[in-house]
């Protein structure tokens, strides 16, 4: 399961033509400026100015989620669950447990002091809270396998790139009641056993629809992962992308700031060529850009005014005939 900021965005290619107009260069790039040097400059200038911007929406941040079946514990006793290796800071939204009916029951987050009070070896049933150890979430009782951990928290953003670490997926099969095959174009050299991919939508609006996805094999053009089939019947998976996590092929930011985005790695590239006005010109429109995205995206305060009414006023009063009865 998957919620990205913004369901509809833009590829990394598009990015890479939006600031080779603007810098006046080839669509295919430069010697200099390749497609992989510009995409690491994006890169930076998503996660040290653009992230910024959309953190900073606080509760108008979407957040994304991960399911974690009773199969895929962490440790032999079946109580840990490994915490999403992309999830921002201290950004965790809820842990629930998601029983087999599909109702979702919140955990609560206990102190590490008081684990020796909630764990036991031999105890097992639905869990109720949970605790954070060594990258890991620990679920008190263990989970008796009637259903699955539910991780809602805000997932930061992945590596820009274009062609590598990912595959078009043509077909899916279930390989048993706990994994699914999925048919790829080609099987990347960096998507092995162990590993983990992503799901997402190839054509617009580019959503993410799987992502944290364990690979149990690859191989000969298949890529095993834990997860059942069933997981995959809410869309169709054929000419999607299978990427390897932590890397994706689309910007997934909100629209409102693509231009200003493009203008960001522009002002840099122009201002190492030495065409430092037109470079300061972009830095200066993307500044500008970056604050309309931001009082779009943020919340608008409440103001702390109170309407006065008067209680006893007849104007108002449903049923109630607008006439002085002589009342003081």
């Amino acid at each position: 399961m998957a919620t990205d900021f913004s369901g509809a965005t833009w590829t990394a290619s598009e990015l890479l033509a939006d600031v080779y107009r603007q810098c006046r260069m080839p669509e295919s790039g430069t010697q200099d400026y390749p497609a992989a040097t510009v995409l690491s400059m994006a890169t930076q200038a998503i996660h040290n100015w653009a992230g910024s911007i959309v953190g900073q929406a606080r509760d108008g941040r979407c957040l994304a989620t991960l399911s974690r079946s009773s199969s895929d514990a962490r440790d032999p006793n079946g109580n840990e669950f490994e915490l999403p290796p992309m999830a921002l800071g201290d950004t965790l939204d809820s842990v629930s447990w998601v029983d087999s009916r599909g109702t979702e029951w919140p955990l609560e987050l206990i102190p590490q002091a008081m684990e020796h009070i909630f764990y036991s070896a031999t105890d097992t049933g639905q869990p109720t809270s949970y605790s954070f150890r060594d990258g890991t979430i620990r679920c008190y009782p263990k989970p008796d396998g009637r259903g699955t951990l539910l991780i809602k928290y805000m997932r930061r953003h992945g590596v820009l790139v274009v062609g590598s670490d990912s595959t078009t997926i043509t077909s899916v099969a279930s390989a048993s009641s706990t994994d699914t095959n999925i048919t790829v174009a080609a099987v990347p050299s960096s998507v092995v056993a162990g590993a983990w991919v992503d799901v997402i939508g190839k054509y617009y609006p580019y959503r993410t629809k799987m992502h944290g996805l364990r690979v149990v094999s690859a191989g000969a053009g298949v890529v095993r992962v834990s997860t059942a089939l069933a997981s995959f019947a809410a869309a169709s998976t054929a000419d999607d992308t299978l990427v390897l996590y932590g890397k994706t092929p689309v910007v997934s930011l909100p629209l409102e700031l693509r231009e200003p985005l493009a203008r960001r790695i522009s002002s840099r590239i122009l201002a190492e060529l030495g065409d430092t006005v037109l470079s300061d010109g972009y830095d200066r429109m993307a500044a500008e850009g970056g604050q309309r995205a931001l009082d779009m995206f943020a919340p608008r305060a409440k103001s702390d005014r109170q309407k006065l009414v008067n209680r006893y006023s007849l104007a108002r009063a449903p049923g109630r005939r607008r006439v002085w009865i002589g009342e003081p």
